[in-house]
């Protein structure tokens, strides 16, 4: 196992392309824009088994609108300026499962950031991302919210320095 945390700029055309591949079909994102979302990211997380990619997360810069409207909608406004990264696009390919994958890309994440904190969200019902998130000393804040994107709810959780 391998990973790289790597400028979106460094990477080659080929390791973007099958990053976004997973991401996209992983049915969490929509795949209009988000190229520049991808290029856009402070960070870009692969973990590679065999040299496969296997795994990817993302430190992402969250624009203020967007970052503003979660900490509202969480109920935890005041928090806002305690978070200056999003982690986001955590997603394990199907054949490299229940592996603890997950847990190396948040723990190379957390590394990462170092003493900038860094917010993240996902499904109220992914009950196996709030152990990672909690076992990696991300704290939930505020209450679940519902999804934008569709019919389900959402939850924060956090870890600041």
């Amino acid at each position: 196992m391998q990973i790289e945390v790597k400028l979106p700029n460094d990477c080659e055309l080929a390791e973007l392309n099958y990053f976004e591949k997973i991401v996209v079909e992983a049915g969490e994102v929509q795949a209009a824009g988000f190229r520049n979302l991808m290029l856009g990211a402070h960070r870009l997380i692969f973990l590679k088994v065999d040299g496969e990619l296997a795994a990817t997360g993302a430190i992402k810069v969250p624009r203020d609108t967007y970052q503003k409207g979660v900490f509202e909608k969480a109920g935890v406004s005041e928090l806002l300026s305690k978070y200056k990264y999003e982690a986001g696009w955590i997603f394990v390919s199907k054949s490299h499962r229940r592996k603890g994958f997950s847990t190396q890309i948040v723990n190379a994440l957390i590394e990462e950031i170092s003493s900038h904190g860094c917010y993240a969200t996902t499904r109220s019902d992914n009950l196996g991302m709030h152990k990672i998130f909690t076992r990696t000393n991300f704290e939930k804040l505020g209450d679940d919210y519902q999804s934008g994107n569709g019919d389900y709810n959402l939850g924060l959780f956090g870890i600041s320095s």
